[in-house]
């Protein structure tokens, strides 16, 4: 634990650097600034709160005290507190990642009021922490079949259901009737034919269902003996735990189609041909292929430069992270609330992987930038777009969009540095290339 004498607030008494870039001020306000304080919000809440038989603001303070002290005096507390650490980081070589979280807070009869506030903070890199580096770049290749896989998946997206006289696959939409028949003369039981569309999915069906309409084509039809589970299909079974025979008739299969490549298809991605289609393909597959790349240096870099200083990241700092993301998620999607545990837990362990990756990388960017002084000019503006695209009027319309201060130059100017900060990375590291 580290002390560290810093006091640009008068009521500041410690400030402690613990582990995992976590610091802490504590704090000792006298209990006359406090009661102060309070009062100026008392004569705040006069003004506003209506009391019966008086005028707006006319009523005796003493009957507001006794009523909206405790407010006051709890609205006092807070402005104290958020006063406490305007401008606390300016003089410290630490930068804080989120709000600060109150601690300890006392402020019992005739005593001061005191409390302390912890920040989670950055990193902060010096330019020997990335001397060394080694690293693997993958070199970057699309072959054909990747083209062509994503044609294919093209091609599906653009589907049209058809009936054929087929044998059903996986994926086909079915339609089957079925009936309890005697086990010993197969002659028909009492009651209906009960008729099912369904896509045949091995998980959809009674496994004894599944084996039998795999061989099967439409207007076929086959005797089952079956165990009997409670399988939501089956409606009219009621002896559950036991056996039954079925007569089972496959009436339909539909399948999807894949759609050819015509003109339509061509131009929905803007182009005429299907050679310029597949070089769409192939600069998007590239584009894929150097983020993975990029995300790979920088999981090297972090493994590397944490030897020298450490970059890990607070639990408390990941939970909160991951609450948050967590949250975000279920308003996108409520029925992530209905997974079974194991598998929330599965699904919450890969976003805690990523969270923890991201928040690393972030810092080593930002670290880079601290180091070299890394600025973006209108010139590295006027580059990103000349890569995004070669039209003329595209172009102009990003010169717009991109002009100083428009949120989306911000968010591209992030990612200019990101670029900027591997680039340095790449020039001072051994590098050596793969594939």
């Amino acid at each position: 634990m580290e002390n560290i004498e810093q006091n640009p607030n008068p009521y500041l008494v410690k400030t402690e650097k613990n582990a995992n870039y976590q610091v802490e001020f504590y704090f000792q306000v006298p209990r006359n600034v406090v009661e102060e304080s309070a009062e100026v919000e008392l004569k705040k809440i006069a003004k506003k709160v209506k009391v019966p038989g008086f005028r707006p603001g006319k009523a005796p303070i003493n009957l507001i005290k006794a009523n909206y002290y405790n407010n006051a005096l709890s609205q006092a507390i807070d402005n104290i507190i958020d006063k406490s650490v305007e401008n606390i980081f300016d003089n410290m070589d630490s930068v804080p990642i989120q709000k600060g979280k109150v601690n300890n807070l006392e402020f019992k009869e005739n005593s001061d009021l005191t409390f302390s506030i912890k920040f989670f903070t950055r990193p902060l890199f010096k330019k020997e922490d990335f001397d060394g580096l080694k690293i693997t770049k993958k070199t970057v290749k699309v072959e054909n079949q990747e083209i062509e896989k994503v044609l294919d998946e093209i091609k599906m997206r653009n589907a049209v259901p058809r009936k054929v006289n087929d044998y059903p696959k996986e994926g086909d939409q079915i339609l089957i009737s079925y009936y309890p028949v005697d086990p010993q003369t197969k002659v028909r039981l009492i009651g209906k034919d009960e008729s099912t569309e369904i896509v045949i999915f091995n998980k959809n069906l009674p496994n004894e269902f599944y084996k039998a309409l795999l061989n099967m084509k439409p207007d076929m039809e086959r005797i089952v003996e079956m165990k009997v589970n409670d399988y939501n299909l089956i409606k009219s079974i009621d002896n559950i735990g036991g056996k039954l025979t079925y007569s089972l008739k496959l009436k339909q299969v539909e399948r999807m189609i894949p759609a050819e490549i015509d003109e339509k298809i061509l131009e929905l991605y803007g182009v005429r041909s299907i050679d310029e289609l597949k070089e769409i393909i192939k600069k998007e597959l590239i584009k894929d292929k150097e983020k993975e790349v990029e995300t790979d240096i920088w999981k090297q870099v972090i493994k590397q430069v944490n030897k020298k200083e450490s970059i890990e990241i607070a639990p408390e700092v990941l939970k909160s992270e991951l609450d948050n993301y967590w949250d975000g998620l279920l308003k996108k999607n409520p029925d992530l609330a209905k997974l079974p545990d194991k598998d929330k837990e599965h699904l919450q362990s890969h976003i805690k992987e990523d969270i923890d990756f991201d928040l690393k990388k972030t810092f080593l960017i930002m670290g880079i930038i601290d180091l070299l002084g890394l600025k973006i000019s209108d010139d590295d503006i006027e580059d990103f777009i000349l890569k995004i695209t070669d039209d003329a009027s595209e172009q102009k319309k990003l010169r717009k969009v991109l002009a100083k201060g428009t949120k989306e130059r911000n968010k591209y100017e992030e990612i200019i540095l990101t670029k900027k900060a591997l680039n340095w990375i790449l020039e001072n590291a051994k590098v050596e290339e793969e594939g």
